[in-house]
């Protein structure tokens, strides 16, 4: 759910997906460490 709406946001913004891309990787690699 979140997840599109952030997607919205972003598309208005007109970030690229590699600026997505570069912040989920993060959060995947601390959810690991939990």
């Amino acid at each position: 759910m979140a997840g599109e709406s952030w997607d919205s946001w972003f598309n208005g913004l007109g970030v690229t997906a590699d600026f997505m891309t570069e912040r989920e990787q993060p959060s995947v690699q601390e959810r690991g460490e939990f």
